[in-house]
């Protein structure tokens, strides 16, 4: 059975956190720990970046772990037109946040909807 984050250890796990925005056309929401290889962790539907905090809890050690708020979850942005959502921008707002580490490769872990964004699209994500 999983452990869930307490309250009190989810607002520890957020003051601990760099956060910043991405850009791809929008601004994207991200929360970071860590000084090593870089791993991008997408959430599924219907969550958002920081249902990630277990799995985040003493990464940083080893990665520069970052956990992504999609398009229209949490306080990323939130697009209008419904084409702004096709699988084409959610997978470069991904390739943005990996740029924007300034890295050109990274270990990309999702979860259900995270898992399908990238995970139908690695001729995108690969060299």
């Amino acid at each position: 059975m999983a452990q869930l984050l307490s309250s009190t250890s989810f607002d520890n796990l957020m003051d601990d956190m760099a956060h910043g925005y991405a850009h791809s056309n929008g601004a994207y929401h991200y929360a970071t720990d860590g000084e090593e290889l870089l791993v991008v962790m997408i959430h599924g539907f219907c969550d958002f970046g920081l249902t990630w905090g277990y799995q985040m809890q003493g990464r940083g050690q080893y990665y520069e772990v970052v956990v992504t708020d999609q398009r229209d979850y949490n306080i990323s942005d939130k697009p209008v037109r419904n084409e702004n959502y096709s699988r084409c921008y959610l997978v470069s707002d991904i390739a943005a946040v990996i740029k924007h580490f300034d890295e050109e490769e990274a270990i990309v872990v999702g979860h259900d909807w995270g898992g399908s964004v990238f995970g139908n699209s690695p001729s995108l994500f690969l060299k």
